[in-house]
């Protein structure tokens, strides 16, 4: 007979034993995690005993076994045979253990959550695009706590890469993909894979300037198209507009309290006022708001009486009939143009329940549920930006509810203090980008392209509109004397310079197409241009004939 095959099972021998429990090693000598002697393990999710999940002694490198195991028999040895000098020992090493042992559980508190519901779920999601498991990926990812305050070009996240990791453009786009639907704000990726450990460090991108103040704006301001109007500035430090050249250029405001909202409003409807807008329609619940907008002259009509909901009613319906007017005018001659026309409704919100419980106690049986102002409101969106008229609606909520098959409507939106609901609502792009806390910081959504600004701060101090208010009536105050122009184009003079009025006129001027001239001056606006009091462009010939030659050469 042959000799039986050895045994591989470890030997269970007391010397082994021991030498297996002094090193760290389970007693018998099999491996149940994949932790070594230096590294801990990271197969599988820690817990503690009894969570169903792998304990986290098991996952503990081999010296942390071996250190607590000795530490525990040395404490014994010496309580048992110098007992003086071990309670001395303890003594002595215990104090700063105790006080590292709670502050590593206070940590653990304070981490506790950001660890379970960031840190853990994001590595679960980049561990099929790194090829290792998600505790390993948890132990190679480190955010900030506090990243969503993080100032632009501040760190605010990091992730060791696996040695085995190819680092494609593919690969990195995809890692990058996670990063920024997880931490939901915008963020500069730095790739270092030409050194060991390979580290990929996530920055937060540069953010818009603390503060716009209006008096470094105002040259900008008074260059602007008449298609345009300023808002702020972006994280580059250039200009963003309120673009009315775009499909659906109505405008939609959500935006918290103390957010900027109400110096936004007053922002637009100065700097149309000030280009010569024939109406400005402002409805304000809060009475206060928008009363700065008594002082600058007869185009404004201001409805801030809560208790007179019936003016403001007839308000919004004057300013239907006026968009309706200007479709007659429109039916006779389609070459006219029109000056500004805007509707502005402040805390939409308030205004839908004021509005609501209003027409309830006065509606008589057989009316709609809804009150007719609506109606008015919604005609004005559909119809008003071809006749030249735009409405705004501004509040702490934007809804269906709301602004029923109105919202889709609004397609220039901009939002401040918002939460993920009202993100998914009124913008719908992944991933989620997280509000910024600065006040005036809004979020442009315009033609499906995203722009943080910082809004140009019209009130200076705080609340104080008295320098922007000035502006907008010395504009008003110098504009040119000019006869309102017929249909040939020509009347009223600058210096002894005749005008050519209206976009039909300096199309022909020019030889060119009306729409092809429109069209070619809101992509490169003509110097010089100014506005005539009912609200159309105006040039001096030569100017016109210089942009056009500057415009052939370019």
């Amino acid at each position: 007979m042959g000799r039986p095959a050895a045994d591989s099972r470890p030997r269970h021998t007391l010397p082994r034993v021991l030498a297996r429990w002094a090193t760290g090693r389970h007693w018998h000598g099999r491996a149940l995690s994949d932790a070594t002697f230096f590294c801990d393990g990271t197969q599988g999710e820690p817990g503690w005993w009894g969570s169903g999940r792998e304990s986290r002694w098991r996952l503990w490198a081999g010296w942390k076994r071996a250190a607590v195991r000795l530490a525990v028999v040395a404490a014994a040895v010496g309580l048992w045979r110098w007992r003086t000098g071990t309670e001395w020992a303890l003594a002595l090493a215990g104090g700063p253990l105790a006080g590292l042992a709670i502050w590593r559980c206070a940590m653990a508190v304070r981490l506790w959550r950001h660890r379970g519901t960031l840190e853990r779920p994001m590595a679960s999601a980049l561990a099929p695009f790194l090829g290792v498991p998600p505790r390993t990926v948890e132990a190679a990812l480190a955010v900030e706590p506090g990243f969503e305050a993080a100032a632009g070009g501040e760190h605010v996240a990091a992730l060791e890469l696996p040695d085995h990791w190819a680092a494609t453009a593919e690969q990195k786009a995809r890692v990058e993909e996670v990063i920024r639907a997880r931490l939901g704000i915008d963020l500069k990726p730095q790739w270092r894979t030409t050194a060991y450990p390979m580290v990929l460090n996530m920055l937060r991108a540069p953010t818009p300037p603390a503060r716009v103040p209006f008096a470094d704006q105002r040259a900008l301001m008074e260059a602007c198209p008449l298609a345009r109007v300023f808002l702020g500035l972006d994280a580059d430090g250039k200009p963003g507009y309120w673009d009315r050249s775009l499909e659906d250029p109505m405008v939609a405001v959500h935006g918290g309290s103390r957010r900027g909202k109400t110096s936004l409003l007053l922002s637009i409807a100065g700097q149309d006022i000030r280009r010569g807008a024939e109406r400005v329609t402002a409805v304000d619940p809060k009475r206060v708001s928008l009363l700065p907008l008594a002082e600058l002259g007869p185009a404004v009509r201001l409805y801030n009486d809560p208790r007179n909901v019936e003016g403001m009613w007839q308000g919004v319906a004057e300013f239907r009939a006026l968009v309706e007017e200007r479709y007659d005018a429109l039916a006779d001659d389609p070459t006219l143009e029109f000056a500004r026309a805007l509707l502005i409704l402040d805390e939409v919100s308030q205004l839908s329940g004021m509005w609501a419980a209003y027409w309830h106690r006065v509606k008589s049986k057989g009316d709609p549920a809804k009150p007719p102002v609506w109606d008015d409101v919604a005609a004005a969106v559909w119809m008003g930006a071809q006749a030249n008229a735009n409405v705004i609606v501004a509040g702490q909520r934007l809804d269906y509810q709301i602004l029923g098959g109105m919202l889709g409507s609004f397609g220039v939106r901009l939002l401040a203090g918002y939460m993920p609901q009202d993100y998914a609502r009124l913008v719908g792009q992944t991933p989620f980008i997280r509000s910024q806390k600065p006040r005036g910081r809004f979020l442009l959504y315009a033609g499906d392209e995203l722009d943080w600004l910082q809004l140009v701060k019209v009130d200076d101090p705080d609340r104080d509109f008295s320098e922007f208010c000035a502006w907008v009536r010395e504009g008003l105050q110098g504009a040119p004397d000019l006869a309102a122009a017929g249909g040939t184009g020509t009347g009223g003079t600058i210096a002894g310079t005749a005008l050519i009025v209206g976009l039909a006129a300096a199309a022909g001027h020019l030889g060119m197409n009306p729409e092809a001239f429109k069209k070619a001056r809101q992509r490169r606006p003509v110097p010089g241009e100014i506005t005539t009091p009912d609200g159309r462009p105006a040039w001096a010939p030569d100017v016109l004939t210089a942009w056009r030659g500057e415009r052939v050469s370019s």
